[in-house]
């Protein structure tokens, strides 16, 4: 890591110290993009990969008190190949390789849903989906029920301002 000098005798990180990540968002007037600074030693010590990132700011509040709306989100985005071509999300019914808080999108007769949510594994191969602000819990076991889910990346970190 280099730390250059400043004139004020502290110090100041040079800018390949950091990798920018961007965030999208749409609006009432259009959409949003904005590029986050992250430190480029932190993401290789929680063996992150830059190009897979992306941050999200959330406006539910199914997860509060953990997340609330306004919360920056930084998410880990999954992809899969369907018919020669790359998408978004692990293959419909596909498991998370861990417990963890999840962006889900649920895919229903003809749309989709997309939230935050807390997923667990369960012994018998099956997943629980936990909505924390009302202690509600799903638990999904049937193989149609899993193939009704689509985990599109899991939320890495997250920061509240105050």
């Amino acid at each position: 890591m280099r730390n250059q000098p400043h004139e004020a005798g502290g110090y100041r990180q040079e800018a390949d110290d950091f990798v920018y990540i961007e965030e999208m968002a749409s609006t009432e007037e259009g959409v949003l993009s904005r590029r986050h600074a992250v430190r480029r030693d932190w993401l290789a010590a929680q063996g992150l990969e830059p190009s897979r990132l992306s941050f999200l700011e959330t406006r539910e509040d199914a997860m509060a008190p953990t997340i609330q709306p306004g919360d920056l989100l930084l998410c880990e985005t999954y992809q899969h190949r369907t018919e020669g071509q790359i998408k978004t999300g692990l293959t419909p019914g596909e498991l998370p390789p861990q417990d963890g808080i999840y962006i889900v999108r649920f895919i229903l007769d003809n749309a989709t849903n997309s939230a935050i949510r807390r997923l667990r594994l369960d012994m018998a191969g099956g997943l629980i989906s936990i909505m924390e602000a009302e202690d509600h819990h799903i638990h999904l076991s049937e193989a149609k029920q899993l193939e009704r889910i689509q985990i599109v990346a899991r939320v890495v970190a997250s920061w509240r301002s105050l």
